[in-house]
């Protein structure tokens, strides 16, 4: 696969898909997951995965290339980064800091707590 074609197929990916990935991802490396498939009846801009594995406690909007963050989900990152959890907003461009996270590669200092 080309460069050019990459970023065509990055850009183009719909977030659902890209988020079955994300989840796909996740479980491979034993996270438990949560992700709401129905957020009709939650509270406004709740993240779309929680995600659990050992001490660490993740939190991970997903959103497609050029996906907008809605205050409420801002909100909801924000207070869950105040409260010491490890928070996330994942486009297809990051998938490379995904696979950091999920692997165990990188961990914030938030995750020591």
């Amino acid at each position: 696969m080309t460069s050019a074609s990459w970023k065509r197929t990055e850009r183009d990916i719909a977030e659902k898909d890209y988020a079955q990935q994300v989840y796909d991802l996740a479980r491979y490396y034993h996270w438990r997951c949560y992700h709401t498939h129905d957020s009709r009846h939650s509270p406004a801009g709740y993240p779309d995965l929680s995600m659990v594995h050992g001490r660490r406690h993740v939190y991970a909007e997903i959103k497609a290339e050029k996906g907008k963050l809605a205050p409420e989900q801002r909100a909801w990152l924000v207070a869950l980064y105040e409260a010491g959890h490890e928070v996330f907003v994942w486009r297809p461009s990051y998938w490379w800091q995904v696979a950091d996270v999920l692997s165990g590669v990188y961990v914030t200092s938030r995750s020591d707590r």
